[in-house]
């Protein structure tokens, strides 16, 4: 059995008056890719921020199974300081006293695992949508984590782009066994990246389903099994909201 990283127990939020996540439980096994995916404000960017302890839960814990677990978020906006190369930019968030000595050699591995060894000392106005988006992959990576945390981090490309960045994370991911949580309201990025998916719906967000996809490598060349998934996704939501609904009447 696969062991787990981090669980969700009955997480639920609340900003004020407004409820923003209800009981919200899931589990990240090691080396997998959770998906979770949901239309806008049902809380999904909420939970990363509760794993990241960035935010408090109102109800519920994160268990994580080791207290030296490392967690690296990825954000929607590559957010790279513009007057900063890109070396500079992966050292800003390194801890030379722990990596006693190696600072360069992060950097270099990082790069290198990008792709981008010939771009440390550009700045970020040099560079593409796509390759900002890798020296953000690259400063996770250089931090050695255990745990990628990913909000929607490709949804400001456009699709032929994202789906480009999809494939070189599903090959980066194979390579370093990082375990990952990647937030989305595009299923098609689910159905090309995750290993299983919890769809949420409404608002306050609620989980409407966990739902286990093939392995990848039986997805490839069967774009029917994809979008049988993106459909029952889409149909979990709608139900799940019908629902919701229902017990307000």
């Amino acid at each position: 059995m696969v062991p787990n990283v981090l669980r969700c127990n009955d997480l639920s939020k609340t900003f004020g008056s407004q409820v923003v996540l209800d009981s919200f439980s899931c589990t990240l096994h090691q080396g997998e890719v959770m998906g979770i995916v949901g239309p806008s404000g049902c809380g999904k960017t909420t939970i990363l921020s509760m794993i990241a302890g960035l935010e408090q839960p109102s109800s519920g814990t994160v268990e994580r199974v080791s207290p030296d677990l490392r967690i690296a978020y990825i954000f929607q906006e590559s957010r790279l300081i513009p007057w900063f190369t890109v070396r500079e930019n992966i050292s800003f968030v390194l801890d030379g006293e722990r990596l006693k000595g190696r600072v360069s050699e992060v950097i270099r591995d990082a790069l290198h695992a990008v792709g981008l060894d010939r771009y440390a000392d550009y700045y970020p106005d040099q560079l593409s949508g796509g390759m900002r988006q890798r020296v953000a992959l690259a400063r996770g990576l250089a931090y050695e984590p255990d745990v990628f945390l990913m909000d929607e981090p490709f949804s400001g490309l456009d699709f032929p782009l994202r789906m480009q960045m999809i494939d070189f994370l599903n090959t980066l991911l194979t390579e370093t066994g990082i375990s990952v949580m990647f937030v989305s309201h595009d299923t098609r990025e689910i159905t090309h990246l995750c290993d299983r998916v919890a769809v949420l719906h409404g608002s306050p967000g609620r989980l409407s389903r966990i739902m286990d996809l093939q392995p990848k490598d039986r997805r490839k060349g069967h774009p029917g099994y994809l979008q049988k998934m993106e459909d029952e996704m889409l149909q979990c939501m709608i139900e799940g909201a019908q629902a919701g609904t229902d017990k307000m009447l």
